[in-house]
């Protein structure tokens, strides 16, 4: 079995290291204002006494993926729940993982770096954690405990699991090069929530579609990454063997914009919208 992850706390070395003047939008202030004061607090609560035995976990599977969707998720998928994906000392007695991925918008991410690219980084965090948190009340309005993963960490609220490889088990797509989940619906371009419950569910296959095979033999990100942050080996990341984006050389970048996109944007599997 994998080594748990150790929260390192990445946010807060970024940002007590880089003393920079952030470069971000006031719209992208706006979103961030609702993160801190109407989401973060707000990923558990209490859990209604049980209306009916949800014992069909093809219905509450169905019931959950349509819910997610209409909540405004762009993908979805189930997996179950894996001690290894949780970081040390935070894990939760739940049993499936319910997988959120919502889009950011091509055009705006081809400006990366910079302000425009911020705002649509911080505007999907935002959209899609009051989805998260929503999703997992309406489970506990059913009677099962469920937990909101914010989509965005940070030194205020410390991440519990890991969105990508949660999100691979339940077949949103595989892990490319740059670190990042890669869609065969928008590539690289997503943002990524987590719930985690346990009403009974089906879970998903994990999904392969080439894209692993295609970063092994093109490098762009590599190239592009002007922090030299995007490996051109693999390396050893507790017991599995996968390219290793160093995040303290991707540091000084992301503190400038509150973010940084580059990757997203030069990855050739990077899709524009039909």
């Amino acid at each position: 079995m994998l080594k748990q992850p150790v929260d390192e706390n990445i946010f807060e070395y970024i940002f007590s290291r880089w003393d920079v003047k952030i470069k971000i939008e006031d719209e992208a202030r706006e979103y961030k204002n609702r993160i801190l004061t109407s989401q973060y607090g707000f990923e558990d609560g209490p859990i209604a006494k049980r209306k009916k035995e949800l014992d069909n976990p093809e219905e509450n599977t169905i019931f959950i993926k349509d819910l997610a969707l209409d909540l405004g998720a762009d993908l979805v998928g189930i997996s179950k729940v894996r001690r290894e994906y949780f970081f040390k000392g935070s894990e939760l007695d739940h049993r499936f993982a319910i997988s959120l991925a919502m889009e950011m918008d091509y055009d705006k991410i081809q400006d990366s770096p910079g302000p425009p690219s911020a705002t649509e980084v911080i505007k999907i965090y935002c959209l899609l954690g009051e989805i998260t948190i929503k999703l997992a009340s309406k489970i506990r309005e059913i009677g099962y405990p469920a937990f909101a993963h914010h989509p965005r960490a940070s030194r205020r609220i410390h991440a519990r699991i890991l969105h990508i490889p949660t999100a691979i088990e339940s077949g949103l797509g595989e892990l490319g090069r740059l670190g990042l989940l890669i869609t065969p619906q928008y590539g690289p371009r997503v943002r990524l929530g987590t719930v985690t419950t346990n009403l009974p569910l089906i879970p998903d296959e994990p999904l392969n579609f080439g894209a692993s095979e295609y970063c092994e033999k093109c490098d762009i990100c590599v190239r592009e990454c002007e922090g030299d942050a995007v490996p051109k080996k693999k390396s050893n990341v507790r017991g599995f063997k996968k390219y290793r984006v160093d995040p303290y050389k991707c540091g000084p970048y992301f503190a400038e914009y509150d973010g940084c996109s580059v990757c997203l944007k030069v990855c050739a599997l990077n899709k524009r919208p039909e």
